[in-house]
């Protein structure tokens, strides 16, 4: 058994074996760790979006759990359960993904079992749910489906993926209902389609999706068959954008250069403050000078090197400048 793993996109079975020239100390670790070692078993954990394969020989046990969503993780844990290796390191509110630790995979919401009874159920509940999130969103986390898969069974009955499920009509919500049980049962057919810019393959689906309606297409009878088509193709998926990552990372470029720019001024304060205090003697004859001037209302004669530029007798402020070389 031939499998091939690119997260977060897939985890396939492959006829072909990629071999890199140089392996990373984290896929060394991995090998060390599994070698030797028979798969016992394949299985879905948490009606999640994650693969756990379990692998082991006598008392040797090992758990490699593939995270298939957000940027991906490969996670090795033994017989317990404790983190061995993560190709990711995380620390959320609710877990921690590090070694030494002791898996637990996110909290799901989704329903798992895609049946036409339970997409009925999860559909209505997300019309009645009050809150502002659009119909792509809410059923992409209630039905745990990629969300390219929602928007094409909205679109399919002419329905805006963002409207609002409150906005939203009893026959528009009807309509989504049977269109996301139809693409179910299409996706289930097991062919797959490969997309294609020139010789490019750019994306895949278990189903004819149409905001891909000008590229070329390629069709496979098995998902297995289409993807090795793309990988040996020189497919690489393209990083999906986090509009609530990329405005953090907004937000702190913005507050790092703000900071850089008061760490500037801080500088530049010190600097003159430093100046200043290097050269005491002289401003203190400067204002002396300059009280003398005002009592006795003849010229001011500031110390050598100091040059007055203005005097403000109201507010009593001076503007000075050296020209000394101290």
């Amino acid at each position: 058994l031939n499998l091939r793993c690119m997260l977060p996109e897939t985890i396939n079975r492959t006829e072909y074996i990629e071999l890199s020239e140089e392996a990373t100390n984290f896929s060394m670790g991995i090998r060390k760790r599994i070698s030797g070692l028979a798969i016992a078993s394949i299985a879905q954990l948490n009606n999640d979006r994650i693969i756990m394969i379990k692998a082991g020989t006598g008392e040797k046990e090992a758990n490699m759990i593939f995270e298939m969503f957000g940027r991906g993780n490969l996670v090795l844990a033994d017989s317990s359960m404790k983190i061995q290796l993560a190709y990711q390191i995380h620390n959320f509110k609710d877990r921690a993904v590090r070694p030494n630790v002791t898996y637990q995979p996110p909290k799901n919401q989704s329903i798992g079992t895609l049946g036409r009874s339970e997409i009925d159920t999860a559909v209505k509940a997300v019309a009645k749910a009050k809150g502002g999130q659009d119909m792509l969103h809410a059923l992409t986390k209630s039905l745990g489906v990629g969300s390219m898969y929602i928007e094409e069974a909205i679109n399919r009955v002419d329905v805006a993926a963002d409207s609002k499920p409150a906005d939203m009509s009893g026959d528009q919500i009807i309509a989504v209902t049977e269109s996301l049980i139809s693409l179910v049962e299409e996706c289930r057919k097991g062919s797959a389609t490969a997309y294609m810019k020139g010789d490019k393959a750019v994306d895949f689906s278990l189903c004819q999706i149409s905001k891909y309606k000008g590229l070329e297409r390629k069709e496979f009878d098995s998902l297995e068959a289409c993807l090795d088509f793309m990988y040996n193709s020189g497919y690489k998926p393209e990083a999906t954008a986090n509009k609530e990552a990329e405005g953090i990372r907004a937000s702190i470029k913005k507050q790092t250069e703000i900071l850089e720019g008061i760490d500037a001024e801080i500088a530049e304060c010190k600097s003159s403050a430093d100046y200043i205090m290097r050269h005491m003697h002289e401003v203190n004859s400067t204002i002396s000078a300059i009280d003398e001037s005002k009592k006795s209302k003849a010229e001011v004669k500031p110390p050598q090197g100091i040059e007055i530029l203005s005097i403000d007798w109201k507010n009593k402020r001076a503007r000075i400048r050296s020209n000394a070389d101290w």
